[in-house]
């Protein structure tokens, strides 16, 4: 697929020369992360919301690629 047009609308200001690196990334995760809690939660609203800890966490396992990553270096309970 062609990453640009999969993921571009989730880093607006990420131009179409603009390298595809790891701060393009960060953006993109940083982008879907509100996404991906209301698909985490089901968008309950007995769920907490997801403040900076919770956020950085979360990033942090979506960066990790694996379980046993995250389990080494994010924070656990997010």
């Amino acid at each position: 697929h062609n990453t640009r047009e999969t993921y571009g609308a989730a880093v607006p200001e990420w131009g179409s020369n603009d390298p595809l690196n790891a701060t393009c990334w960060h953006r993109l995760f940083t982008g879907c992360l509100q996404f991906f809690n209301d698909f985490l939660t089901k968008q309950s609203p007995s769920n907490s919301p997801c403040e900076s800890t919770c956020q950085a966490a979360r990033i942090c396992y979506m960066h990790s690629g694996s379980s046993s990553l995250a389990f080494q270096n994010c924070a656990p309970g997010f």
